[in-house]
């Protein structure tokens, strides 16, 4: 693909001919408008350098798009390519907004990078009320998905802060957990005995479903979780399939076990007008008309023994220090854009990666019936078994 340089006048041009064409009170971009707009932000992006201030027409067509098309892409490419700190207010609500989403991730880490970190710390010790405290989990959770290292201390921080309640602690214990590096931080703080015993089951449950072997290995020495869990090694799987499991509590140990994290059910015939998940890993509507039973249980107790091609995991490292764990959906010259667990994607350039690694190991955690009991493991494959075709 050929990335010719576009002159600086075509683009004042062009955007002095929209800004003519439209020179209407700003409004929500319609498709026709977002297309226009899409249009000039792709010519704007391909130049080298361009400032705003001493171009007119082009700041104000600028302010125009970004006013347009607040909460979407092209408004964060925008913030993002020309450092617009102006629009940390926009970016603070999208974050909270959509915690669990790639664009509200993308605005949390904008924030962090305009040093604007300040705005969660602030959040995070107003008094907790029922008003704000949908707010505050959902900036501690898209703080986790962020991996930047800011974000990563003043979770930890919250972690091992006993004044606050016990459901601000564990959101932020699995806040952590959604990072490979984020792990490593919990773990740490098992290992120096800080982290509190009333955690130790969601430290658990975060730092044993690790892709990371040693993680997994170092959080048995120091996390003690219920004795009703893991108190004798599973029967043989030809004995769990006899045993009856009861549906209903199975859609309760998906949730509980953050299965819905990676898999996506909609439009079950056992529970209609289910629609929960993320597109991680393969969907499971249809996965009781296409696996047997003695497949569901090796697939939740020992997942790498079967990986789809499409799902092979990887790990990357950027030059930044920074890791990720996920699935790849494209790579172009341009970018490789990662997926990992809960839904986010990262876009990263090629140049900035450190070491890249297709892993063996299933992005879906090993053991998983530590998280559960006997019965519970039970009850998650009456459920996937009855997840059929309509």
């Amino acid at each position: 693909m050929i990335h010719a340089r576009i002159p600086f006048r075509l683009l004042c041009w062009f955007a002095g001919t929209v800004l003519i064409a439209s020179a209407v009170k700003p409004a929500l971009a319609d498709d026709a408008q977002r297309a226009k707009d899409e249009q000039f932000v792709a010519l704007l992006m391909r130049l080298d350098s361009i400032d705003l201030d001493k171009n007119e027409a082009i700041k104000t067509k600028v302010i125009g798009v970004l006013e347009r098309n607040q909460g979407t892409q092209l408004f964060i490419d925008l913030v993002k390519r020309f450092k617009i700190k102006d629009a940390s207010p926009q970016l603070f609500k999208l974050a909270l907004t959509k915690p669990n989403d790639t664009l509200g991730v993308e605005a949390a880490r904008l924030l962090f990078d305009f040093g604007q970190g300040v705005r969660f710390r602030e959040l995070l010790s107003e008094a907790t009320t029922a008003d704000n405290q949908t707010k505050q989990n959902n900036a501690l959770r898209v703080m986790g998905h962020t991996n930047h290292q800011y974000a990563q201390s003043i979770l930890a921080s919250m972690v091992v802060d006993n004044k606050r309640s016990k459901q601000q602690r564990t959101v932020a214990v699995q806040a952590l957990g959604q990072t490979r590096s984020g792990e490593r931080r919990l773990l740490a703080l098992a290992q120096k005995g800080q982290l509190a015993d009333d955690l130790h089951f969601t430290a658990g449950n975060v730092l044993f479903a690790s892709l990371d072997e040693k993680i997994r290995a170092a959080a048995k020495k120091h996390i003690k979780l219920p004795a009703s869990l893991n108190a004798k090694p599973l029967p043989p799987i030809s004995e769990l399939i006899k045993r009856k499991g009861n549906i209903a509590n199975g859609l309760r140990v998906m949730k509980k076990t953050q299965c819905f994290t990676c898999h996506r059910v909609e439009n079950s015939r056992v529970l209609s007008g289910i629609n929960e998940g993320k597109d991680v890993g393969p969907a499971l509507s249809e996965i009781g008309s296409k696996l047997a039973l003695d497949a569901m249980f090796t697939a939740v107790v020992d997942p790498s023994a079967a990986i789809e091609h499409n799902y092979t995991a990887h790990h990357i490292e950027t030059e930044d220090g920074e890791e990720l764990v996920g699935i790849i959906i494209s790579e172009t010259k341009e970018k490789i854009v990662v997926r990992v667990a809960g839904g986010i994607t990262y876009s990263i350039k090629p140049a900035d990666i450190y070491s890249r690694k297709a892993l063996k190991t299933s992005l879906m955690p090993p053991n998983l019936q530590l998280a559960m009991t006997e019965q519970e493991l039970v009850d998650l494959v009456a459920f996937l078994a009855a997840l059929k075709k309509q």
